[in-house]
């Protein structure tokens, strides 16, 4: 009984770590808000010719037209 115990305990804090790994992910990246709702996170590459580069894990580097974004954010500082 003690061993099935122990498994089940090492599943659940390993479980606990994945989260907590994906959770700090989500609170260190950066956030982009498209006007369509869109919410993507990632790493902001920079503007150039009306466009934001944005780098995603799932979708490479992604070009966003400026005047579809409503908000931005960055736990690094951003120079406008």
């Amino acid at each position: 009984m003690a061993s099935g115990l122990s498994t089940m305990l090492q599943a659940f804090f390993g479980l606990g770590a994945v989260i907590l790994a994906l959770l700090t992910s989500f609170l260190y990246a950066d956030r982009a808000e498209t006007r369509d709702g869109s919410i993507l996170y990632g790493k902001i590459i920079g503007a150039r010719d009306g466009n934001l580069t944005f780098e995603t894990d799932y979708a490479g580097l992604i070009h966003i037209p400026l005047e579809h974004l409503t908000s931005l954010s960055s736990s690094d500082s951003l120079s406008i």
